[in-house]
């Protein structure tokens, strides 16, 4: 009795979780950790110019993630794989927030280079967003005006 009561709720939870266009939560996911790290961008207050670099950075790919959610893609492998790796980044980027929120990190050198890095990995991401709906993947209308903004900034 008390096993199908959770298999009941479990049920529940999944016909209430938001699936992405890519036919997985993570893109879902993916928007919710960008959004929250943008607002615990605000409160850093070591590496100033970087973080607002990379809030600028995040602020883009929210805005890709958002336009991917919005068209249909389908069950799409490669969009797939590509959320998997900005989640990565999105955590990885996390941490070092965290670590700069409480100036918890090794050496200002090092904390430098790791921001830098991790601008250049959202760049990676946006532009691969990017290429995917240029490849013809996805779809939209909504999505064509998004992405065409995000094309002329790397142009």
């Amino acid at each position: 009795m008390g096993r199908e009561k959770i298999n009941k709720q479990s049920k529940q939870k999944d016909k209430n979780r938001p699936e992405s266009s890519a036919g997985e939560p993570n893109l879902q996911r993916a928007i919710e950790l960008v959004t929250s790290l943008i607002s615990l961008s605000h409160s850093i207050k070591v590496f100033a110019v970087k973080w607002q670099s990379i809030r600028n950075k995040l602020e883009d790919l929210l805005s890709c993630l958002t336009a991917v959610g919005n068209c249909d893609s389908g069950e799409n492998p490669s969009l797939s794989g590509k959320v998997s790796a900005i989640l990565d980044t999105i955590n990885e980027c996390s941490d070092l927030a965290k670590r700069c929120v409480e100036i918890s990190y090794s050496g200002k050198l090092l904390m430098q280079s790791d921001l830098d890095i991790i601008c250049a990995k959202f760049d990676t991401h946006i532009k691969n967003l990017s290429e995917i709906y240029t490849s013809g993947l996805i779809r939209d209308s909504y999505c064509h005006c998004c992405f065409e903004a995000e094309r002329r900034s790397f142009s």
